[in-house]
């Protein structure tokens, strides 16, 4: 019995890190946003361009990071490599947010975040 009741909290505990995107801060929601990047170049939104994005439109976010958006793209230059910036914000400023391009991180369930030196 006892063995059950471990097993079953390990579980629940897990479970809350299986969606990438809901929100992983307390009160706050992911968001992200593509950097429009492609392979072979050096081009795309950094993310200091992204943060600075959000601060014009006084949208205050407690976490950024660079990311993936998970999905499998053709090896060829020219081609989307998946950069996105990834932030937390609360969840009165998503549809501002969304209005500069920015969408909920819930759309992209593949997303993980990434050492923004392999950017």
């Amino acid at each position: 019995m006892h063995m059950r009741t471990l097993l079953a909290g390990s579980l629940l505990a897990l479970s809350g890190c299986s969606q990438a995107g809901s929100t992983d801060l307390v009160g706050e929601v992911g968001i992200y946003l593509d950097s429009g990047s492609t392979q072979c170049r050096d081009d795309g939104m950094k993310l200091e361009e992204m943060q600075q994005l959000l601060g014009d439109a006084d949208i205050p976010f407690s976490a950024a990071t660079c990311g993936t958006d998970g999905n499998m793209y053709t090896a060829m230059c020219g081609s989307p490599d998946g950069r996105i910036g990834i932030f937390q914000i609360a969840p009165e400023h998503l549809q501002l947010a969304r209005a500069l391009g920015f969408e909920a991180l819930a759309n992209v369930p593949d997303a993980s975040p990434v050492d923004c030196s392999r950017w």
